[in-house]
């Protein structure tokens, strides 16, 4: 065996440094058993990195934006982390967490009986009753048994016992984990207080060092863009979960590598995405007990991870409120109803929009409208007869109604036209403002479309078209209106519908995991400084999270830190090791861009 020594100052030098070394002196294999069975790895075979300043900002390695790869680790993801680090939730489906295992472990009641016989006495810490009082050791209800948080353990045992012992070692390995297909990758966190200052010994069994299938496509300022066309001088729209709402980001990576391995998939009436099994996806968790449900915060789980339980939300919309563009709700609506219901005279701006009486209401709109905006035009009405015995349910008993075209005349139609060319939306209106988007939307509703109310008096909408072009437009005009979509090609039409997130169910997993499905070829995506971007795949619209070593320093990084405000010390040094730090090989060419290697 090569035992590999890295002496660094922060967590970002030494995960430079750690790429650079593997690439040198990893042992490449394939992976017979485990999550990525099949895979190859580069690997060291036993590894100890020294940090002396772990806590210096940023905790996180950032990647030269020249380079045009992204982050290893997205900028709010210690956000994610942390809790699953510190906190025992533990969610149904999940043998553990290292949070769980920290601060929410279970021990037998033998441990510590009501009266020790003499061999216990020799065997048990006297402090048990006071651990008891302070909620060290405590009775969890949902285990049904007494469980211990060695954090705060280890923090009373330093502030009462004093710092001169080897003992305090907080513990996530359990020997029955072997039985377990995913074994925790943390085993144990040392700790010893050298001159004042707290220092943490960890251990990992396996570490990674360091995304969309290539037909997937990511919404930008400038439209939607693919693996070939995607640029750093575009803004990427991401998703900010605490408000509902879609921002555009610059791009701070791009990421594209040839990859050859297993994919998993998400495939759903309305969610289609292909992922690299360490892709993070957004969802939300939901428990059920009994006949209540909790619909957990959003989180980001790696695709690998992500489990079945009661089904989890996947986001679908937002809402993008950063228009400036103005042009007035009148105007706005009879260009909706212009697209659906209008025409353009051919050589000339002249503007005809047709109406019958069966929706009178929507004849008295477009007068009223033009009316308000003094534009010129003319009022015919021509009463006619429908053909055959369809009729719309108001309309007069023999079937005669009235035909209304209101004629724009060339000097205002123009003003309409440099927003609608062809009769086609222009890209234009996604800068309307958020009221008059809503304004539009209804406009071509009222034109060429119905108002369905569902379960719950949800209110949707369906509108109708031939021309695929204005479906896909409208759909994406509708997902930053925060509604989610589905286009329907045999109907000719796109379902809207006000609620924005979908949920993915059991049926959608094969057996605990998402289905993996064999895969050869590129694999791309961006990071952003949100960490998450809206992506579409085959005509469906959802929003997923961005594309190992620095998380999981940061996240231990935090809890040192921590743990030293509590015993009353000062952050100290970090020792770090592994016997299975690794590169997948998916990312051997971004380490070789990153480090300057050919």
């Amino acid at each position: 065996m090569n035992l590999e020594f890295v002496e660094s100052t922060t967590i970002a030098d030494s995960w430079f440094q750690c790429v650079y070394r593997i690439l040198d002196v990893g042992k490449k294999y394939v992976i017979d058993r485990g999550s990525y069975k099949g895979q190859q790895r580069l690997e060291f075979d036993y590894i100890t990195v020294h940090i002396k300043h772990p806590g210096a900002r940023p905790l996180l390695p950032e990647i030269p934006i020249a380079l045009g790869i992204p982050n290893p680790v997205d900028n709010d993801y210690l956000d994610q982390y942390l809790p699953y680090l510190m906190t025992g939730e533990l969610k149904k489906g999940e043998s553990y967490t290292y949070g769980q295992r920290l601060t929410r472990f279970p021990i037998e009641l033998s441990v510590f009986p009501d009266s020790y016989d003499e061999t216990m006495k020799t065997i048990i810490i006297d402090e048990i009753d006071q651990l008891k009082k302070e909620r060290i050791i405590f009775f969890d209800e949902e285990f049904n048994k007494w469980c211990l948080n060695q954090i705060e353990l280890l923090i009373w045992m330093y502030k009462n016992k004093g710092f001169g012992n080897n003992q305090m070692v907080l513990q996530v390995a359990n020997s029955s984990d072997m039985l377990l297909k995913d074994p925790p990758c943390l085993r144990q966190i040392g700790t010893k207080i050298r001159n004042n200052k707290l220092n943490f010994i960890v251990d990992f069994r396996s570490w990674d060092l360091w995304c969309l299938s290539e037909d997937s496509e990511i919404l930008t300022n400038n439209g939607w863009k693919n693996i070939d066309n995607i640029s750093r001088i575009d803004k990427a729209a991401v998703y900010k979960s605490s408000f509902k709402a879609i921002e555009f980001q610059s791009i701070t990576g791009i990421n594209k590598s040839y990859y050859d391995g297993l994919m998993a998939e998400i495939n759903t009436k309305r969610i289609d995405q292909l992922l690299t099994p360490n892709h993070r996806i957004l969802h939300e968790y939901i428990s059920h007990s009994g006949n209540k449900r909790r619909i957990f915060n959003w989180r980001y789980t790696l695709a690998d991870n992500l489990l079945p339980k009661d089904g989890s939300y996947i986001p679908l919309a937002g809402v993008y409120s950063g228009g400036h563009l103005s042009l007035g709700a009148d105007f706005v609506w009879l260009l909706g109803m212009i697209i659906s219901d209008g025409s353009f005279r051919g050589g000339c701006d002249t503007i005809n929009i047709y109406q019958s009486s069966v929706n009178i209401e929507y004849v008295n709109k477009i007068r009223n409208s033009l009316h308000n905006l003094n534009i010129n035009f003319n009022e015919h009405v021509q009463t006619r007869k429908y053909s055959n015995s369809n009729l719309p349910s108001i309309a007069e008993k023999d079937g005669w109604y009235d035909s209304y075209c209101f004629t724009i005349l060339a000097v205002d139609g123009r003003k309409f036209k440099q927003y609608i060319p062809n009769k086609k939306p222009s890209n234009e209106l996604f800068n309307l403002v958020l009221e008059e988007r809503k304004y539009f939307l209804n406009g071509l509703i009222c034109g060429d479309g119905s108002f369905k109310y569902g379960r719950n008096e949800t209110l949707s909408y369906v509108f109708y078209q031939k021309d695929v072009e204005v479906l896909r437009w409208l759909q994406t005009f509708s997902f930053l209106l925060g509604y989610r979509t589905l286009i329907d090609y045999k109907k000719q039409c796109l379902y809207i519908s006000l609620k924005d997130k979908s949920m993915l169910q059991r049926e959608h997993f094969d057996g605990a995991h998402l289905p993996f499905k064999s895969y050869k070829g590129y694999v791309w995506c961006v990071s952003t400084p949100q960490s998450n971007i809206v992506m579409r795949r085959n005509n469906k619209i959802s929003i997923t999270g961005n594309s190992g070593f620095p998380a999981n320093l940061g996240g231990i990084q935090l809890l040192k830190e921590y743990t030293a405000g509590e015993i009353g010390v000062e952050d100290g040094e970090m020792v770090a090791s592994s016997k299975g730090m690794h590169l997948y090989d998916y990312t051997f060419e971004l380490a070789k861009l990153r480090t300057y290697k050919k």
